[in-house]
C-alpha cells in the first residue's frame, strides 16, 4: 500500500511533465503590445519572433527573432543567436508607373524599408494602410498575453512608383501565418491601383545574421550550390532554385527561405537568362529573383500572387 502511495505522487508528475511537454510543443507565448513577440518554448532550441514596425516607412514585418540553446537560457533570455532586423525580409521594387509620370527620373526601389533616396534615407515611399493581427482566426483588438496555436498577421501597404508625385500605385497584401513548429507561412498579393511596369522584384529575402555564414541553395530538396560567405561574399545559383539555406555551423541553427514557383512566379518567367535565380551579397542578404531583366506588366485591378515559407531551426 506504501508503494501506490509513493507511485501517485510520481504518476501525477509524469502526467505533469508530459502535458507540460504537449503545451510546449503545441502552442505559441504571444505578447501583443507596440510590437508582438511570440515565445516558441522549447526544452532545446527554443526562440522568440517578434513582429513589428521598422524603417523609414513603417512597415509591419520580422523586427527581431532570438535562438535559445535551452529552455534555462530562453527563461535567462540568453539567446544563442540573434537578429535585430535592419532591412527588408519581403522585397521593394522598381515600379514605373504608365501614365502621368514625372518624364526622365532615374530608377530606384521603392517600397519595403527604402525612402525616396533610393536607400533607407529620405522620405516614405510606402506607407500601411490597414493591420490586422488573429489569434486562433479570433481579431485582437488590445494589449495582452495569448496562449494559441497559430497567430496571423494580415498587413496592407501601398506603394509609389519612383517616375510618379508621391503617387501610390501598387497595394501590397502580405500575410503571415505563424506555426508552434517554428514556421511561418507567406502570403503576398500585388494589385494594381493603375498601370504599371515592374522592372525588378526580389520579393523574398533573407537577412544573414552573425556567424551564419554557410548559404546554400537547393530545388525539390535536392543541395545545388552551396558557399560560405567568409570566402565568397558575393554568391549566386545560375541554376533554377526554390530553397535559400543559411546556417550557423556552431550552434547548428539554420534559417530556410522556401518559395512556390508555381504560383505567379511561373519557374521564373519574368527573369532574364543571364541573371541568376537566386544570390546573395556581400551585405549579407540573400535573396531570390523573381522579376528581373523581363518586365511584368500590370493593368489597373490585376495580380500578381506568390506565396513561400521561413522556417527556423
Amino acid at each position: 500500500m506504501k508503494y501506490m502511495k509513493r507511485a501517485m505522487p510520481v504518476a501525477a508528475i509524469i502526467v505533469f511533465l508530459i502535458a507540460f511537454m504537449f503545451v510546449l510543443d503545441n502552442y505559441m507565448v504571444i505578447k501583443v503590445d507596440e510590437s508582438t513577440s511570440i515565445q516558441f518554448i522549447r526544452i532545446k532550441d527554443g526562440m522568440k519572433l517578434t513582429l513589428g514596425p521598422g524603417g523609414i516607412n513603417e512597415i509591419e514585418s520580422i523586427e527581431s527573432f532570438e535562438l535559445y540553446d535551452n529552455l534555462m537560457m530562453q527563461v535567462l533570455d540568453h539567446a544563442e543567436d540573434q537578429l535585430i532586423t535592419a532591412s527588408d525580409w519581403i522585397g521593394p521594387m522598381i515600379i514605373h508607373a504608365l501614365d502621368n509620370t514625372n518624364g526622365n527620373v532615374e530608377e530606384m526601389f521603392t517600397g519595403g524599408w527604402h525612402g525616396s533616396n533610393g536607400d533607407h534615407t529620405g522620405n516614405p515611399t510606402a506607407k500601411s494602410i490597414r493591420m490586422t493581427l488573429l489569434v486562433a482566426e479570433n481579431p485582437i483588438h488590445k494589449k495582452g498575453y495569448f496562449l494559441a496555436k497559430q497567430l496571423t498577421l494580415e498587413v496592407t501597404n501601398q506603394i509609389m512608383a519612383y517616375n510618379t508625385d508621391e503617387r501610390y500605385v501598387i497595394e501590397e497584401k502580405v500575410t503571415y501565418t505563424i506555426n508552434p513548429d517554428k514556421k511561418i507561412d507567406i502570403s503576398v498579393e500585388l494589385i494594381a491601383m493603375e498601370n504599371v511596369r515592374i522592372d525588378q522584384y526580389y520579393g523574398m529575402q533573407l537577412i544573414l545574421p552573425d556567424k551564419f555564414n554557410i548559404i546554400s541553395y537547393l530545388r525539390n530538396g535536392d543541395l545545388l550550390h552551396q558557399f560560405n560567405h567568409l570566402e565568397n561574399p558575393y554568391n549566386a545559383s545560375y541554376t533554377p532554385v526554390d530553397e535559400i539555406i543559411i546556417e550557423d555551423i556552431a550552434s547548428e541553427h539554420r534559417i530556410l527561405a522556401s518559395i512556390n514557383l508555381e504560383s505567379d512566379i511561373n519557374n521564373f518567367a519574368h527573369k532574364a537568362e543571364e541573371h541568376p535565380y537566386a544570390f546573395t551579397t556581400d551585405d549579407r542578404k540573400s535573396y531570390f529573383n523573381l522579376v528581373n531583366g523581363k518586365p511584368l506588366y500590370l493593368k489597373k485591378g490585376e495580380k500578381f500572387q506568390w506565396n513561400g515559407r521561413y522556417r527556423f531551426e
